[in-house]
């Protein structure tokens, strides 16, 4: 068969709820969340690869980005809030920018480049920082994923002391006033993430040997632009139809329960067509990859299922069973 879907699917509850099963990853260690990480290889060199959607990129040169976001105050520690809540308008960015451009040039070799919600600049003072993404770290005590130093002490220092002036100088800023009486959220601060190189890229197989992406997510947008292959949003209908190639579909990021349960149903009729032998299937379970595959066979626990749905000649508007229904009978292995 000339068609393979390689799908990237949400973590399986089945195993969520067992998790003897499944040895959990130190977090601390990582750069990025595990998305990030199957994406981008292990630095998630996130900075770099956006970079390339405003200018030519050398592939040995770090870059980093200052994400604008909302610090918030609890009790007794300080937690970083989902960036994803903020509407910040081009005026308001334009606006912060100017205001903190003077901490900017004295801390930073070269001019960042605005993204509308991040700054993106070239960097070799925050290269010997390890850094949390934005991802990994939202809704988190921001002490234990600050950046800090790898093989060079003073470092993580001269980013906080950077930070703190942003901080002071944005405290009344005339902008966050104005969204305080609006009653949204102030841009108190802003977070280092995606150190790296695109060198430091490096794929998953699955992706990187997949000829088409699907997903809805801008990082594998990003991706599938570094590594010349077609990205396409997600849609059911276009994936029901796929005629040939290796497809990476990725079910995980910035998707509803419904969307998700459409793409399932797609690959499911596709399956059922016998356009492809197989699904194969990439989850993560606590941090760990997990694989299977979904062929027809694997529907036998049914036998009235496949009189009903496959055997006999019916419309293909039926519906196939429900990931939620038929995910327990997954047998994952871990990668």
């Amino acid at each position: 068969m000339n068609l393979q879907i390689n799908l990237n699917t949400p973590s399986p509850h089945s195993l969520l709820k067992n998790p003897e099963k499944a040895q959990s990853a130190d977090e601390f260690e990582q750069n990025g969340t595990w998305d990030e990480i199957f994406m981008l290889g292990q630095q998630v060199p996130l900075a770099a690869i956006e970079t390339l959607q405003y200018q030519a990129v050398n592939p040995m040169d770090d870059w980093a980005s200052l994400v604008l976001v909302h610090l918030h105050a609890t009790r007794d520690h300080i937690i970083l809030l989902d960036p994803k809540i903020l509407v910040i308008t081009a005026e308001e960015e334009k606006l912060l920018r100017k205001s903190v451009q003077e901490v900017l040039d004295t801390f930073l070799l070269n001019q960042v480049i605005p993204t509308g919600t991040s700054w993106l600049f070239c960097t070799n003072e925050f290269s010997n920082l390890h850094t949390s993404s934005v991802e990994l770290t939202n809704g988190r005590n921001i002490d234990v994923w600050m950046p800090k130093d790898i093989g060079k002490t003073g470092v993580a220092r001269k980013w906080r002391q950077m930070q703190n002036e942003i901080q002071m100088i944005w405290h009344n800023h005339p902008v966050n006033l104005a969204r305080s009486e609006r009653g949204e959220l102030p841009i108190n601060s802003v977070w280092l993430q995606g150190v790296g190189s695109l060198s430091q890229i490096h794929p998953h197989s699955l992706i990187k040997f997949s000829k088409e992406l699907h997903g809805n997510s801008l990082t594998l947008a990003n991706v599938a632009q570094f590594l010349n292959k077609p990205f396409h949003r997600l849609n059911a209908k276009e994936i029901s139809e796929l005629e040939q190639g290796v497809h990476f579909i990725d079910g995980r990021n910035n998707l509803s329960n419904e969307m998700w349960e459409s793409i399932w149903q797609a690959c499911l009729k596709l399956l059922h067509q016998e356009k492809i032998s197989h699904i194969q299937l990439t989850t993560e379970v606590f941090g760990k990859t997990h694989t299977s595959k979904v062929q027809v066979s694997d529907f036998n626990f049914k036998p009235s299922f496949l009189n009903t749905y496959f055997f006999k000649q019916r419309s293909i508007k039926q519906k196939f069973p429900s990931w939620e229904s038929f995910e327990s009978n997954i047998h994952w292995q871990p990668e």
